[in-house]
């Protein structure tokens, strides 16, 4: 055998459609044995082929194999491709074949709420009238929560860092209802992080078939292709990513994560330009800012920062390092180098402001106000200190700036402390009694956070429970009947705070409760 016949054999060896098509030649000539074997070569070849795997399952149920084979076909729906809806046909038929018949027109419901017109369609309705005819498998009744329940554990146990536990979760939430876009998001996270990539990748690629323009989705499949080192597929994955229009504030926060990652400045502010036009927000106004100076549009950059000094006087420190940066490459005095997309000052430019700014809180009061009315230095130390300090330092402003008066202190306060929870001067951690509800509240809220919520985010929602509590205090309502109904609601109260796009549904959904329980509430608090 010469060498180009060995290498084409080593081609035949490795490809799964070669052995794909012997086993469909078996099956015609009815030798299933001989069948399955090829098709099993095929299937382990390539693992996440839905048809591959679909014959296969197919064959071992004629071979009276029902159960092996609905594992696969479950595996089909929840790991490959949940538009199969021919998977529920064939699981119905195998529960039927062993007599299992409340499991069987479980399936055959399914199959026909999914696909009323499928190829399978009029089998499926006779074997239903004959089952509901003999009253053969009366359905139980699903609880209308147990798969909110299962969906917001596998969220919980992902946050947590407990991988393997949510994607036992997860499943079982997918399993019972396939199409469930956002548990899939989270199960192929999950997946990743176990060290599964392929199924990741396979589970991310299924949300596809259901939302071809999900932005979770995509944007996990760049990362994992990322960490794979697959960067054809990477490249294109990306710029596909370029080209997205987003309008929910999540998606948005992933999508630019994800670009920032791959270096994708012009992406960036091209989504961004869009956005600010309705969102005048100064996280996305400063990513803007450096958006255009990555790409050298030094200009363009400038007249953002004008914009966010006008609007946001409170984080003029910060635009003015960043326009320092842009003049002095202007001018030659440095070369443009890429800028790190932060809200923050560097950490060491920040310890020297801190400095000042507890050298400013020492001074007697009289001095202070003169200080903060004729030095405007002192303001902006003040004031960024004020937004992005650590609490122990935003307390001790709070306190000074009270205690200096005046109505211009006082609506500065007010603005800051409905803007960011920190507690008033005359709210101590030391005094203040903590009740074991109000942590289960605080914690049922945090085990249920978003990745895309800041790393305080615990610390602002006790300052929200805070001024719940004092401003409901003594009041019959204020009590706690269900901790998950509290904590949605101050997950609600954050994201408005933080301008996050998130609605009462969508709360209750994820926390298990109604809307009107978490409406309820926020009445009470005339929100």
């Amino acid at each position: 055998m010469n060498k180009r016949k060995l290498i084409n054999l080593a081609a035949v060896r490795n490809d799964p459609e070669f052995y794909f098509r012997i086993g469909q030649k078996y099956v015609k000539r009815k030798c299933l044995t001989t069948a399955l074997k090829f098709i099993k070569k095929a299937v382990n070849i390539e693992p996440y082929n839905a048809d591959y795997q679909f014959n296969y399952a197919c064959l071992l149920a004629e071979l009276k194999q029902p159960e092996k084979s609905n594992r696969i076909l479950l595996d089909i729906l929840k790991n490959i491709d949940p538009t199969f809806t021919e998977c529920y046909f064939g699981i119905g038929c195998n529960y039927f074949d062993m007599a299992d018949f409340k499991k069987a027109r479980e399936y055959f419901e399914k199959y026909l709420y999914f696909d009323p017109e499928g190829q399978f369609a009029e089998e499926a309705y006779d074997v239903l009238c004959y089952l509901k005819f003999y009253g053969e498998g009366e359905p139980e009744k699903q609880e209308n929560n147990s798969i909110a329940r299962l969906i917001a554990e596998g969220k919980q146990f992902l946050n947590q860092g407990l991988y393997e536990k949510a994607c036992l979760s997860l499943e079982k939430a997918i399993e019972i209802y396939p199409e469930l876009i956002s548990a899939r998001n989270d199960l192929s996270l999950a997946y990743f992080y176990c060290g599964e990539c392929e199924k990741a990748i396979s589970i991310a690629k299924s949300v596809l078939l259901l939302d071809p323009e999900n932005v979770h989705a995509l944007c996990n499949l760049a990362n994992f292709y990322h960490h794979m080192e697959r960067t054809e597929l990477l490249s294109k994955h990306v710029k596909a990513l370029e080209n997205l229009r987003v309008n929910e504030r999540d998606e948005l926060e992933v999508l630019l994560q994800t670009l920032k990652k791959f270096g994708r400045h012009a992406a960036i502010a091209k989504l961004l330009v869009r956005y600010v036009k309705y969102e005048k927000e100064h996280k996305l106004l400063n990513m803007l800012a450096i958006a255009f100076y990555n790409v050298k549009k030094y200009r363009h950059a400038q007249e953002i920062l004008r914009a966010i000094d006008d609007l946001f006087p409170q984080y003029r420190l910060l635009t003015e390092y960043i326009n320092g940066i842009i003049t002095d490459t202007l001018k030659g005095i440095r070369e443009h180098s890429e800028f790190h997309y932060s809200d923050r000052l560097p950490k060491t430019l920040e310890e020297k402001y801190r400095d000042e700014l507890l050298s400013y809180l020492r001074n007697d009061t009289n001095t202070f106000r003169k200080m903060w009315d004729n030095d405007g230095k002192v303001r902006s130390v003040v004031l960024y200190f004020l937004y992005k300090g650590e609490h122990q330092d935003r307390s001790m402003i709070v306190r000074k700036l009270m205690e200096t008066g005046g109505e211009d202190i006082k609506g500065l306060i007010d603005e800051f402390y409905f803007g960011c929870s920190v507690e008033p001067p005359n709210v101590s951690h030391q005094t203040t009694k903590w009740p074991e509800e109000w942590h289960a509240v605080i914690d049922c809220a945090v085990n249920n956070r978003e990745h895309i919520y800041s790393g305080d985010y615990r610390q602002e929602l006790k300052g929200i429970w805070e001024r719940i509590a004092e401003k409901l205090s003594g009041k019959r309502e204020f009590y706690i009947k269900k901790v998950e109904i509290w904590a949605a609601v101050l997950e609600y109260i954050y994201c408005t705070r933080h301008f996050l796009n998130i609605t009462r549904k969508k709360l209750a959904e994820k926390y298990g409760i109604s809307a009107s329980s978490i409406s309820a509430k926020l009445k009470l608090l005339d929100i």
